[in-house]
């Protein structure tokens, strides 16, 4: 924990901000006259973030997300002024007394176009998806008054490290406990009223992960693990998503490998072909795995394949 000088310059502040969540690239209008505050408590896996600043943008691309070494789930809270926020394809303004959730490891843009003062409310994402498989599904969505929950735990946070000086060391673990578990509860309470939107969520989930795929099919470590945690989701819910494809994401990975593999052979049939380095082109494990893969797939073997390939032409 630090105490803010007057005026932070906007190497400092950015150094500090960011060093709460995840790396940003930041542009403001003038760096020389930018003066900004922040402050940030460290309770347990709690983390809160209290900053001032003048407009500025912040984006949160693949570069940065390279960076980034926490995954974490923030919510924040403007006091004063006014930004905006968008992340997954959803934009949304907020004004104070409202709040909107985004993950430290997905992209995503934020700005504000006049002096803001808010709060950053950080859980780790691990605690979120207990709650949420899919942070998608409350991230870059308001949260006002309306909220079940909301109007609560705003005051508990906002009011939180104002009380923290007062409270032994184990009550304060029991309040960031406290704090994280009604967190949890405002998110299931929105789940709960996304539940008309999650299956347009859905498709855009598997269309997004099956094109990640496609990308990634020579890549020998591609797996499910892999694709959870480039997507910000829990295991668990990438298998049920695919369960609603009527597979799973193992076999369709292998599928696509095998459909890969089959348009290789068929546009290099004039080439020498071999089928230890198509197994390893696309990802295959073994020589013996591609080839007992590819036959059970298409009723004949690699070689038999290719073979046929070369009497059609």
């Amino acid at each position: 924990m630090h105490t803010p000088a007057q005026g932070e310059t906007f190497e400092i502040w950015t150094q500090r901000m960011w060093r709460f969540s995840s790396p940003m690239t930041v542009h403001c209008d003038d760096k020389k006259t930018f003066k900004g505050l922040s402050r940030t408590w460290g309770i347990g896996d709690l983390s809160i973030t209290y900053f001032s600043a003048p407009p500025y943008r912040a984006a949160q691309t693949e570069t940065e997300l390279n960076k980034a070494q926490r995954k974490r789930l923030v919510m924040t809270i403007p006091t004063k002024g006014r930004c905006n926020f968008s992340q997954f394809g959803r934009f949304v303004e907020l004004e104070p007394g409202e709040a909107v959730f985004h993950v430290t490891r997905a992209p995503m843009i934020y700005n504000q176009d006049r002096h803001t003062t808010a709060w950053l409310i950080g859980i780790p994402l691990q605690s979120a998806l207990m709650h949420s498989d899919d942070p998608e599904e409350i991230c870059a969505t308001l949260l006002n008054s309306d909220t079940p929950g909301f109007y609560a735990l705003r005051r508990l946070l906002i009011a939180l490290p104002h009380e923290l000086p007062k409270l032994s060391h184990q009550a304060r673990n029991i309040f960031a406990h406290t704090a994280i578990s009604m967190i949890c509860a405002v998110i299931s309470e929105m789940r709960g009223q996304e539940d008309s939107k999650r299956s347009l969520t859905t498709r855009q989930r598997i269309r997004q992960i099956k094109g990640y795929v496609d990308l990634h099919l020579t890549e020998p470590n591609l797996n499910p693990s892999q694709i959870a945690t480039d997507h910000a989701m829990s295991l668990r819910y990438l298998h049920l998503l695919f369960q609603a494809e009527d597979t799973t994401i193992a076999r369709h990975i292998r599928n696509r490998r095998l459909d890969a593999s089959a348009r290789f052979i068929s546009q290099n049939a004039n080439k020498r072909l071999d089928a230890e380095d198509i197994a390893h082109r696309f990802g295959f494990s073994s020589t013996v795995q591609f080839r007992r893969s590819f036959t059970k797939k298409y009723g004949t073997s690699p070689t038999q394949f290719l073979k046929l390939v070369r009497s059609e032409q």
